[in-house]
């Protein structure tokens, strides 16, 4: 419930919140996405001299942002938890105004990744938008609402790809002017349109143990099984090289620019929509939710083998859309996790599984960038080595959804 209102005013200004936080995931999936085709030109504009050179330099960048996230998501938890979401939220998107605004202005390898460590900062856009959903939704409509807002950040993700493409004829950096300019629209229509959503009954004390990512972590897996946060690990580990490699990959493999990049990746994040709004009501009323994560992440993993094994563009495109189709089963691991923490820990969950999920994305623009550029600059021609790496990630983590669901079944019926 929206924190000094009437029941009625009340689910009104849910129903708004609810809208504003689809759109804020909308436009901020388009900010982070249209820079994607344009990365290997941006690691030539700072030095980058091959194709393995890029995918490391790009790699590395990628691992700065994520770094700052894993560093200090559990804290931003903490604080939304203590101090509110709109707060967090309103200086989430003024520090990826500035990490924008800073790539524009420098042609210095070091600078710009000093740029995304600040964007890393960012990422707790995230954690305040999913710590809202789950002040105003009751735990039975999490995983549906959760779907909305992944529905459309993958609707940005749509355009963002196509749109980068498009800018990227301007310049490696108009894309991140872009990007730049909409980060303050966005602040902009935050402070003048959202309202705080966590009441001061469930607002926890400021307590600086608490800032610990461990006591996060600690905490909030005493309340779902252990096997679950492993799952959640896994999985976006090995759907993380997707995003690492592909300009990179299709680039050497078929030759693409950025402008067949960002096509392919829209066509990615169509699948994904049409997967969270279609597939995932239907699927739900048949299937359990433990089930679903388990099914999503075994196609995942035989999809990561076509990906890797069979060079053709359109088996390519086929397989990158399906893989993103499969992403859904992310978004009802969240739900599950989320319906078993009360809501003054809401914040604290996001927080740590922020967190959790920003390892896998520190370890895969390391090693996935590192196995393909091994297989590049030994002239393997099996460059789609990585994405056999990470077929054998999402295989192990679909083998522990599987023995969680037949755990579980055994206990107590089917959902």
């Amino acid at each position: 419930m929206v924190v000094g209102l009437t029941h009625r005013s009340s689910e009104h200004m849910s129903r708004r919140v609810v809208s504003f936080l689809c759109v804020l995931a909308l436009a901020n999936s388009v900010a982070a996405t249209l820079i994607l085709p344009i990365l290997p030109e941006l690691m030539v504009l700072m030095g980058a001299e091959s194709t393995a050179a890029a995918a490391r330099m790009g790699g590395f960048v990628v691992f700065a942002f994520v770094g700052m996230q894993i560093a200090l998501a559990p804290a931003f938890g903490e604080l939304a938890d203590t101090i509110g979401r709109r707060p967090i939220l309103i200086a989430a998107l003024l520090l990826t105004a500035i990490s924008h605004g800073f790539v524009v202005l420098t042609d210095n390898f070091a600078t710009l990744v000093a740029a995304r460590t600040i964007g890393g900062l960012g990422a707790a856009t995230g954690i305040a938008v999913s710590s809202m959903i789950a002040d105003i939704a009751p735990a039975q409509d999490r995983a549906r609402l959760f779907g909305f807002i992944a529905a459309a950040g993958g609707a940005g993700a749509t355009i963002g790809p196509a749109f980068g493409g498009l800018l990227g004829v301007f310049g490696a950096k108009a894309p991140f002017m872009f990007a730049a300019l909409a980060q303050v629209v966005l602040l902009t229509a935050a402070l003048t349109i959202l309202p705080e959503t966590l009441s001061s009954d469930n607002r926890r004390k400021v307590l600086i143990s608490n800032f610990n990512p461990f006591v996060g972590f600690t905490s909030i897996v005493q309340t779902s099984p252990p096997s679950l946060f492993l799952v959640l690990v896994l999985g976006h580990l090995g759907f993380a090289a997707i995003p690492v490699l592909w300009p990179y990959f299709t680039g050497l493999q078929y030759g693409w620019g950025p402008g067949m990049v960002g096509v392919s990746l829209a066509l990615a994040a169509a699948a994904s929509i049409l997967a969270q709004t279609l597939l995932l009501p239907l699927a739900r009323r048949h299937v359990c939710d433990r089930l679903m994560v388990a099914l999503t992440l075994t196609s995942g993993t035989g999809l990561m083998v076509v990906l890797g094994a069979v060079y053709s563009s359109s088996f390519a495109l086929i397989a990158l859309a399906l893989i993103a189709a499969g992403g859904i089963g992310l978004s009802i691991l969240m739900g599950l996790i989320s319906s078993g923490v009360s809501s003054t820990d809401q914040g604290r969950l996001m927080g740590a599984t922020s967190a959790l999920s920003g390892t896998a994305g520190l370890i895969a623009p390391l090693a996935f960038p590192a196995v393909f550029a091994f297989a590049v600059e030994r002239n393997i021609s099996f460059t789609g080595m990585p994405f056999l790496v990470a077929a054998m990630v999402t295989g192990c983590a679909g083998a522990v959804s599987w023995s969680y669901w037949a755990r579980k079944t055994r206990s107590e019926p089917i959902d």
